[in-house]
This record gives C-alpha cells, structure tokens and sequence, in this order.
C-alpha cells in the first residue's frame, strides 16, 4: 500500500478536529456561562460554513492529505449503528451542532 506524502499530517489534523469538537461541544454543554455568547458565535459561524462549503472544511482539507473516506462523525455512527454515508454524516452533524447550539441558548436565558 503506498502512502500519500501527507497522511500523517491529515491524521494529526483529524486528532486535533476530534479533540476541539469534543472541548466545544463540553464546553457548550457544561462550561462556564460567560463563554456561551462566544460559543453561540461559534456555533453559528460553524453551521453556516458547513451549508456554505458543503460539509467540514477541515474534514474536506483531512480528506485531501489522507486519501481516505473517514470523518470524525464515523466512530459515532458505528456506535449507532447507522452507516457510515456522507448522508448519514451530514445529518448527525447537523443534528448534533443544532441540538448543541440550542442548549446553549437556553443555558444563557438562565
């Protein structure tokens, strides 16, 4: 199997793409109040990227160095049980930031 040049480099893009959704997610749920204004910016700002580029575009740019068909959403739709489909992708992430973006909205109103 021969590798692309830059593999190693979108695996490590991957890690650090898995790691910041996760501490975004964390801290939208669990975080301190004070940051919920950002992180509803943020949310915002994520939501219209994936509708604008048509999906992640570090998950696109991960794609490009690794040659591979693997997202950070895939190990959560295994666990699902649900196929690993850029339909299924795009509805699990999309479901998930609005949920999110959501409970950090009725976070601040308290």
């Amino acid at each position: 199997m021969m590798r692309r040049p830059y593999a190693v480099l979108g695996r490590v893009i991957q890690a650090l793409h898995f790691i910041l959704a996760m501490l975004a997610f964390g801290l939208t749920l669990f975080g301190p109040s004070f940051l919920l204004p950002y992180l509803s910016v943020f949310w915002l700002g994520m939501i219209s990227m994936y509708v604008i580029n048509g999906g992640c575009v570090i998950t696109h740019f991960e794609r490009y160095l690794t040659g591979e068909d693997y997202t950070i959403v895939d190990p959560f739709l295994t666990l699902l049980g649900i196929d690993s489909s850029n339909e299924n992708r795009d509805k699990l992430t999309m479901m998930a930031v609005i949920i999110t973006f959501l409970v950090g909205i009725i976070r601040m109103q308290k």
